[in-house]
């Protein structure tokens, strides 16, 4: 029953992740309706890995790549070159700099999202989508005013690093219950990461740790099309 999924690069030795697409399902040739619509990035223990090992240096990174997109192609073009970036990888990060297109942020822990939040509050024309956020129900109110949406594994639930030692098996309904937005998704970088049938379990695994049904429907139709920009008839079932 799945007819539609994003799709992206699964590893690179580097925070970006690479860009990704919305694809339709259904067999025909021209399968894409949605070309480099969001980008994925890596800013929390993953993050820190491919940024020198140190977490302290991955905002300050970040923050570098994207002066460098922003300037893109000016500096390169006067021979200064970019702080992080090369020219290839500036150019494809530019427009997400901009604000057009989504930045799809995997991270788990409370402290790592504060940190987004606060990051989006002061780049307000940029656009945030949280993969993973095993430990968002720990700032649920705060994710709900800042408007940043989830995506999330519901069965994401056992304290296996650092990052989600607060990690529990009602974060969908937390974040419900709490007004933010949120979608269901297998957990990014696991075996799972690949397979978009097991959405229907996850959302019943949902449901069965306190989601009310409808909103679990919502959270692997409605509300992920939403979430990467292609509302409307996407995502949903009517009544013609």
């Amino acid at each position: 029953g799945v007819t539609r999924a994003a799709i992206a690069p699964s590893s690179t030795s580097t925070m970006f992740g690479g860009r990704g697409a919305l694809v339709a399902l259904g067999g025909d040739v021209d399968s894409v309706f949605g070309e480099r619509t969001f980008m994925v990035v890596e800013l929390g223990e993953t993050g820190a890995t491919r940024t020198g090992g140190s977490r302290a240096a991955v905002w300050p990174a970040f923050e570098a790549a994207l002066r460098d997109a922003r300037e893109y192609p000016a500096r390169y073009r006067s021979g200064q070159g970019g702080a992080v970036l090369n020219e290839i990888d500036a150019a494809a990060l530019q427009p997400f700099a901009r604000g057009d297109g989504l930045f799809l942020v995997h991270m788990e822990s409370a402290a790592d999202i504060r940190r987004l939040i606060a990051f989006k509050r002061a780049n307000p024309r940029l656009r945030f989508a949280i993969h993973g956020g095993a430990e968002a129900w720990q700032v649920a109110a705060e994710l709900a005013r800042s408007g940043i949406p989830v995506i999330l594994d519901p069965l994401s639930n056992l304290p296996d690093r650092m990052e989600r030692l607060s990690a529990r098996l009602d974060n969908a309904a937390l974040l419900h219950a709490a007004g933010v937005r949120f979608a269901i998704a297998p957990g990014p970088s696991s075996v799972d990461a690949h397979q978009a049938r097991l959405v229907l379990q996850l959302a019943g695994n949902a449901v069965a740790n306190g989601l009310p049904w409808d909103a679990a429907f919502a959270a692997i139709s409605r509300t992920p099309a939403e979430i990467f920009g292609v509302g409307g008839s996407v995502g949903r079932l009517e009544r013609n």
